[in-house]
């Protein structure tokens, strides 16, 4: 039986853009792992380009924008999307073909790529025949499929209560504390606005001021920012995942960067965050360290392979 996967170790990259010398080999941390430097760096693209490997998705991976990427994981499984060049017929250009191919198994566990970018749906009516007119853009849409997951684990964490009922304990403390945990931190950081997650109804929705009742989708677009971060780290249910944001601090206040990864990490201690950013806030409380803090620019190396195949 293959051991679980808790995290990744390495991310190697050839030829970003196509370029030649430019080649990443990036060894990571379990926990936290910070991605740096300036627009237009390869910053975004790099993590697109992991997220298409992880979810073993040719689709997403842009063979204009890299020639491979390897992972490699800490119970020795390595996967990869490679372009490969085929020789067909020796000495003629109509002979030489290019084809993506992805070598190994997808890895066993949770993925999340957060997108805090709140831009229009460009699908906007197919979208809203399916869930309803509240959902206008990107992070609404985010909102509306963890709508089904948060109402899935308040049922899962309630069978588990039951259970352990039944068996002859009261004490359901320890199985409640993760979701009492999100419900106070949402409660605290949405408190200047008059905010208060409503802990009975079903459906994830906050009391407002004389009790009014709002959907997630009434929020600002910081506060559905935030919801969506908090809420992806509780559904993993504490369990072994990879978190992956692309500038997270977006719409987000100052004193909410800098509590950021404390909080994603109060709710999974188990999950392994990458994240690119251009914010000192965020990496404020300790982790701003060579240690979690990587220079896209320092990651780069001069090692290349190219992948040629004959028919």
């Amino acid at each position: 039986m293959e051991t679980p996967i808790t995290h990744i170790t390495k991310i190697e990259i050839e030829k970003l853009w196509g370029l030649d010398d430019w080649n990443l080999s990036w060894e990571l941390n379990p926990d936290v792992n910070i991605l740096a430097g300036d627009n237009g760096s390869g910053k975004s693209t790099v993590l697109k380009t992991i997220i298409a490997c992880l979810k073993n998705e040719a689709s997403l991976f842009k063979s204009k924008n890299t020639e491979s990427i390897k992972l490699s994981f800490d119970n020795n499984k390595v996967v990869s999307i490679q372009k490969i060049t085929i020789i067909t017929h020796a000495n003629k250009p109509s002979g030489v073909n290019e084809e993506l191919v992805y070598q190994g198994t997808k890895p066993s566990i949770t993925i999340d790529y957060i997108s805090t970018f709140n831009q229009k749906l460009k699908s906007l009516e197919t979208i809203q025949k399916l869930a309803g007119t509240g959902v206008e853009t990107d992070l609404d849409w985010e909102l509306y499929q963890l709508q089904d997951k948060y109402k899935d684990y308040k049922i899962e964490i309630g069978e588990r209560a039951i259970k352990v009922l039944e068996e002859g304990s009261k004490n359901t403390q320890n199985i409640n504390q993760k979701i009492n945990l999100f419900w106070d931190l949402v409660d605290t950081l949405f408190a200047k606005t008059g905010k208060k997650i409503a802990k009975k109804e079903k459906n994830l929705s906050f009391l407002f001021r004389n009790n009014e009742v709002l959907t997630a989708y009434d929020l600002s677009a910081g506060e559905k920012q935030m919801l969506i971060i908090l809420l992806t780290a509780l559904v993993q249910d504490n369990q072994p995942a990879i978190m992956i944001m692309d500038e997270p601090e977006l719409s987000l206040h100052t004193d909410w960067q800098k509590d950021l990864i404390d909080n994603i990490r109060r709710l999974n201690e188990n999950v392994q965050l990458i994240i690119a950013t251009h914010s000192p806030a965020v990496i404020m409380k300790g982790w701003a360290s060579p240690k979690y803090v990587f220079q896209i620019e320092d990651l780069k190396t001069k090692e290349t392979h190219e992948l040629v195949r004959t028919n």
